[in-house]
């Protein structure tokens, strides 16, 4: 009888749990070449069978879509009866045929699931949060909220996907916070999709896996390494394509076209630039509002706020420049440009970079042809 190996994880997971023997197994890809080379030539085939297959959850995608159907079979038909068989991430098709086959008592089946790390104790909490303060200026509130949310994670028998989602004005932290979480929480692993990167069909594509041959956000939570997804700008996400989250916001299993994985205690955190909570209600509707466990508000940046941000950049722009302009020099600049109100961390460092690049251009004493160090950024 074939004995298969399944393995339901990263790659780096798979990769690890394998021996270096298994390693060197025949790739089911470049199998699946040789034999397309030959098929006019049946009576080759025999002898082309294996006594060793890896199929990786990549070779999936390196195949035509019409095999799918048949994924077990195009396996049995390129190993001997005695072949081992190690498979990463099987598809819903193939996972269905070999739990079959090994009820009726036709292979031998063994499974290695990964396990993702847990969330860390409350003193190593506390540290973080102050931690991420550094880097997170002028949002307090926004941040004691969220590690309110990853402690009672920590915490609790819950199973299900916890969602939060980050909202407020542009460019004021909500997507640095996440990488700081990640950093903090998750080893700095996380599984990030930027949702206005995809157009039209793509997304649908995308969210729903349409074709097993494509890769999919199912697809992607296979291959993640934490318990951490994060969709940003989330308010770009079409309307037609939220139903896709109703089974990802519910369920401990998400399903697309070719995947059920397991997401139990996954941490999804969205951001978007809605400015209120009827706001996001009238946009993304009922059913995806009340299935976000939290709503975390981002307020626009104070005047402290705005004067932390910009001694910050100011020295992180000197420290780039290997301080050819000096922090103080910029800052001195920085205070006549820079509102106390309505900036936001993007305006506040393109205007400092402005003001670097007038300062070096002085140095080489080249007249600029702006009066204002960011009048042609602001045009």
């Amino acid at each position: 009888m074939r004995t298969y190996k399944v393995i339901i994880g990263s790659r780096r997971y798979f990769e690890n749990s394998l021996t270096d023997e298994e390693l060197h197994y025949n790739s089911f890809l470049e199998q699946v070449r040789i034999v397309d080379a030959v098929k006019s030539k049946p009576e080759l085939l025999d002898s082309l069978r294996m006594e060793n297959l890896r199929v990786e959850n990549n070779h999936y995608q390196g195949i035509v879509e019409e095999a799918h159907g048949r994924l077990g079979s195009l396996i049995e038909d390129m190993t001997t009866e005695n072949a081992t068989i190690v498979v990463h991430n099987p598809t819903r098709v193939l996972h269905l045929f070999l739990q079959q086959k090994y009820n009726r008592g036709e292979i031998y089946y063994s499974e290695d699931k990964e396990q993702l790390p847990k969330l860390q104790d409350g003193e190593e909490l506390r540290k973080s949060l102050e931690n991420i303060k550094q880097h997170i200026i002028g949002q307090d509130e926004a941040l004691a909220e969220i590690v309110k949310s990853i402690w009672y994670i920590a915490n609790s028998s819950l199973s299900s996907p916890y969602v939060i989602m980050l909202y407020g004005e542009s460019s004021i932290g909500k997507t640095e916070t996440v990488r700081e979480i990640s950093k903090a929480f998750f080893d700095d692993k996380c599984l990030e999709e930027h949702l206005s990167m995809y157009h039209g069909l793509e997304y649908a594509e995308f969210l729903f896996g349409s074709k097993p041959n494509r890769r999919s956000l199912g697809f992607e939570l296979f291959e993640r390494e934490s318990n951490l997804l994060f969709l940003d700008e989330f308010d770009k996400c079409p309307e037609y394509c939220l139903s896709a989250f109703y089974t990802l916001f519910d369920n401990t299993v998400f399903k697309d076209a070719s995947y059920d994985v397991d997401i139990s205690n996954l941490l999804i955190v969205l951001t978007s630039n809605f400015r209120t909570e009827d706001e996001i209600k009238r946009s993304l509707g009922d059913p995806i509002f009340y299935r976000i466990n939290k709503l975390v508000h981002y307020a626009p940046l104070s005047k402290n706020a705005i004067h932390e941000i910009a001694i910050k950049n100011c020295k992180e722009v000197s420290e780039e420049l290997g301080g050819a302009v000096s922090c103080e020099a910029l800052y001195s600049d920085a205070s006549r440009l820079i509102s106390t109100s309505g900036e936001n961390g993007r305006t506040i460092r393109m205007k400092i970079e402005g003001i670097a690049e007038e300062r070096l251009l002085e140095k080489l004493e080249i007249n600029s042809p702006a009066t204002n160090p960011t009048s042609q950024r602001d045009a």
